[in-house]
């Protein structure tokens, strides 16, 4: 087989042999630490069959995917984890992973090539909604010798990486000998914590594993703990019987930690942009106000983003201006500015676009966003736009956008500024495109054949953001940020360092230690 492979992941020296680093050899984890969920998804232990970023984070404590990747705002930084390095094809359709040798699993085990394509071919087997982006792409997986293996895809993806952190290793051996039933109740992985013991709806607690390649933990104990209620979250982490409060939404609490001298709140960055689309945009027989870019450009005007921010956000945010694509990153041009608040500027494009006294129209929300929602139905009353609130469940909500039944109105709605959020959300026909454009598809196309990276976010800059600025394909409201709250006998400088682990649920606790 003749494979010209272009090599663009970087061999990191940290993560080129067997053992440990002397740091990480000379740690003896002592102490317990407690970081408090608000969910942990369904709980899965199973690295193919948890179904959402809560659950991921027990997932991607206990096991290690071939790659890491780390949000650092505003830019993604991939780390080679059980793949040490790898190679993609120019036409991005097969990528080549070189396995870390001197790898063991919880039992001691090696791990192997033949556990990487056994963990992946489950994957490609799994009938659940988070594996059918991998199942839809992935052609095969095979061993080319007893340190590669091979990924053959249907289609181009420069997005790869992306599922490659997805899925952590699990033991081929193992999991045949005691059956995927038994693998789901007593997992072993790869990761720096062990699995120990699972009370479902309640916790799960893991051991420091002293064994791991790349960050034995500080801590002996890890405990995930299941609390909904955020009173009682606060009064756990102002007692000492939690350490952490790992995703501080924005209301009363956020007050509560920064009042207290024994807490601190920290904020990481994030890819996560709150936004408004237009469901009219993605029927193309459907005759909207919204199909006129003048009255998209009056909506975006009409609200105060700043406001918002400070009064809902609780200051945990900033402000938007493009849809999908990060402001101030490698992506956007320079030229483009912040979208100012201008309700006489609005008017006057309403005015131009034929609804000099506004129109009426209908804002969908699920229960959890009916302030934000009511407060820009608010600000659009001052431009003569009135907008109904019509609350959703969340499932339903979801269902209705896939199938694109939603009638002509706005959904308030998250996604994230990423090359592959982009991927998404630009090209016609996907289950959450926002808006279908033929030059916007034929730019984000030609975006993805380029490998993500310099050379991507270059093109993204000059061909395809002013496009979208002026496009206005959906209403870019607040960048958010995560925030954790946290006792100040933890030390967090190397935990704040590496940045969000994968999805932003990972705690990555093994960056975490008592202070001396």
């Amino acid at each position: 087989m003749n494979r010209r492979l272009t090599v663009i992941g970087v061999l990191l020296i940290a993560f080129l042999v067997v053992p440990l680093s002397s740091q990480s050899a000379s740690i003896k984890p002592t102490g317990k630490l407690t970081i408090l969920y608000s969910n942990l998804g369904n709980e899965s232990l199973d690295c193919v069959k948890w179904n959402t970023g809560q659950s991921e984070a027990i997932v991607m404590s206990l096991g290690e995917p071939l790659v890491n990747f780390y949000w650092k705002g505003p830019a993604l930084d991939f780390k080679p984890a059980i793949a040490s390095s790898w190679k993609i094809s120019p036409d991005l359709k097969t990528w080549e992973f070189t396995i870390r040798k001197g790898i063991n699993f919880h039992d001691g085990t090696p791990l192997t090539v033949q556990d990487v394509v056994f963990t992946w071919n489950r994957v490609l087997k799994s009938p659940l909604s988070i594996a059918v982006s991998a199942k839809n792409i992935i052609k095969s997986v095979e061993a080319l010798n007893d340190k590669t293996v091979l990924f053959q895809l249907n289609t181009p993806d420069p997005f790869f990486l992306y599922k490659a952190s997805t899925y952590a290793i699990q033991p081929k051996a193992y999991t045949e000998k005691v059956g995927e039933e038994e693998f789901s109740k007593k997992p072993i992985y790869a990761g720096p914590w062990k699995f120990v013991k699972q009370l479902q709806g309640d916790f799960v607690e893991m051991e420091a594993f002293e064994g791991h390649y790349r960050k034995v933990p500080y801590y002996k104990t890890l405990i995930l703990k299941i609390i909904p209620e955020d009173s009682t979250k606060l009064a756990m982490l102002k007692t000492g019987e939690a350490d952490i409060i790992f995703n501080v939404m924005p209301g009363p609490l956020v007050n509560e930690i920064r009042n207290d001298s024994n807490l601190r709140l920290i904020s990481v960055p994030s890819s996560n942009e709150t936004y408004l689309f237009m469901t009219s945009l993605v029927k193309p027989d459907k005759v909207s106000p919204f199909r006129d870019k003048r009255v998209r450009q009056a909506l975006s005007l009409a609200i105060d983003r700043k406001l918002i921010v400070e009064k809902l956000y609780n200051g945990l945010g900033s402000p938007s201006f493009m849809a999908a694509i990060m402001p101030y990153s490698p992506m956007m041009h320079p030229s483009l500015t912040p979208i100012r608040y201008d309700i006489k500027k609005a008017k006057t494009l309403l005015s131009e676009a034929g609804y000099p006294n506004g129109f009426e129209t209908e804002l969908f929300l699920t229960n959890t966003e009916k302030a934000e929602g009511e407060a820009i139905a608010s600000m659009w009353n001052k431009i003569g736009v009135k907008a109904k609130i019509t609350l959703m469940e969340m499932g339903a909500m979801l269902a209705a956008v896939r199938e694109k039944t939603l009638p002509d109105g706005l959904r308030l709605s998250h996604h994230s500024c990423t090359p592959a959020g982009m991927w998404y959300f630009f090209r016609k026909g996907g289950h959450y495109t926002v808006i279908y454009d033929d030059k916007l598809e034929e730019l984000t196309n030609k975006m993805a054949t380029i490998p993500e990276g310099p050379k991507m976010y270059e093109f993204i800059k000059n061909e395809m953001s002013r496009y979208v600025y002026d496009l206005v394909p959906s209403i870019p409201l607040v960048i958010q940020q995560y925030s954790r709250g946290v006792r100040k006998n933890i030390e967090t400088s190397e935990w704040e360092k590496i940045g969000t682990r994968s999805i932003f649920w990972v705690p990555a606790a093994e960056y975490l230690r008592p202070k001396k």
